[in-house]
């Protein structure tokens, strides 16, 4: 979570630092309104952050669950082969 929560704020700031030192002028739009359009880009960008760091747990869970029960599901048919058992 933490790692998630760093990859956060980095990812925003460094959209921050692009959005205002670049601005429009690559595009020869040299009065664009650089300051709103980096707090735009900010707010859309941290919603999203924020629901990856609440669903990625979620979604850790549910494939390490797929895996496990993978896992534990076929044990029983390998053990009964191994041991000369029902095929």
């Amino acid at each position: 979570m933490t790692g998630g929560f760093s990859g956060l704020i980095l990812g925003l700031g460094l959209v921050m630092i692009y959005t205002l030192v670049v601005g429009g002028g690559f595009m020869g739009l040299f009065d664009f309104p650089v300051r709103e359009a980096a707090f735009s880009t900010l707010r859309s960008i941290a919603g999203n952050g924020v629901a990856a760091l609440i669903l990625s747990p979620l979604v850790t869970v549910l494939t390490g669950w797929v895996v496990a029960r993978k896992f534990f599901m076929d044990k029983p048919e390998i053990s009964q082969k191994m041991e000369g058992g029902p095929e």
